[in-house]
C-alpha cells in the first residue's frame, strides 16, 4: 500500500512537471510578442525623439555661444581704456556779490586700464589747433580723477583757452593722452562760450568810483 501511494505521488509530480513544461513555451511566445510590439512602437517613436533632442541640443549650443559672446564683450569693454570728461561752470551771473564765473574741466578714468594724460587740446576761433601741456604727465588709474580750472582773474594767455601764437580764443577743447587719443569734454563748447562772454562783460564794465579814486 505504501508502494502504491509512493507510485501515485511520483505520477502526480511527473504530470505537474509536464504541465509546467508545456505552459513555458506559450508564456515565452506571449512575452516575445509583447516585447516585439513594444519594440516596434519605440522604433517608430525614436526618430521624433531624436529630432527633438537634436533641436534642444542646438538651442542649448546657441544659448551658450550667445552667453560666451556677451561675457567676452563685457570683459573687453571693461578692460579697455575709458575716460569720461566734462566741463563745469562755477558761480552765477545773478549773484550780486560776485557775478564772476570760473570754468573747470574734469576727467575720470571709468575703465580698468590706466591712462596717462599729457595735454589739453583745443580748436580755436581762427581755425588753428594747439595742445596745452599739463606740465607733468597725469596718470589716471581706475576711478581716479583730474581737473583743471580757469578763474575769472586768470590770464587767458597762460591757459588752454587762448592760442599761444595767434591769441585766438578757444571754441572747443579735449584731453589728449600719451597715445595721441582725444577724449571729448562734455558741454565744453557751450561752457567756453559762456565763460568767455562773462569775461568780456567784466572787462567792459565801468570801474566803480571808489576804485577809480583809489587808483
Amino acid at each position: 500500500m505504501n508502494l502504491s501511494a509512493a507510485a501515485a505521488a511520483v505520477y502526480r509530480c511527473a504530470t505537474q512537471k509536464v504541465s509546467r513544461d508545456r505552459s513555458i513555451p506559450n508564456s515565452r511566445v506571449n512575452y516575445t510578442g509583447l516585447k516585439s510590439s513594444t519594440g516596434r512602437a519605440l522604433a517608430m517613436m525614436l526618430p521624433s525623439i531624436s529630432q527633438e533632442v537634436r533641436d534642444w541640443m542646438q538651442l542649448g549650443t546657441a544659448v551658450v555661444a550667445v552667453v560666451a559672446f556677451i561675457h567676452t564683450f563685457y570683459r573687453a569693454h571693461k578692460d579697455r581704456a575709458h575716460l569720461r570728461a566734462r566741463s563745469v561752470i562755477w558761480g552765477s551771473r545773478d549773484d550780486p556779490d560776485d557775478p564772476s564765473l570760473s570754468l573747470e574741466v574734469e576727467v575720470i578714468n571709468a575703465g580698468r586700464r590706466p591712462v596717462i594724460l599729457k595735454a589739453i587740446g583745443g580748436a580755436y576761433e581762427d581755425g588753428e589747433r594747439m595742445e596745452t601741456s599739463l606740465g607733468n604727465q597725469v596718470v589716471l588709474n581706475e576711478n581716479e580723477t583730474f581737473s583743471e580750472r580757469v578763474g575769472p582773474n586768470d590770464d587767458l594767455r597762460n591757459t588752454f583757452l587762448e592760442h599761444a601764437m595767434t591769441h585766438s580764443k578757444a571754441a572747443d577743447i579735449w584731453f589728449v593722452d600719451t597715445l595721441g587719443r582725444r577724449w571729448r569734454i562734455k558741454n565744453a563748447r557751450r561752457h567756453i562760450k559762456l565763460f568767455l562772454k562773462s569775461r568780456e562783460e567784466d572787462e567792459a564794465a565801468p570801474v566803480p568810483a571808489i576804485e577809480a579814486r583809489a587808483k
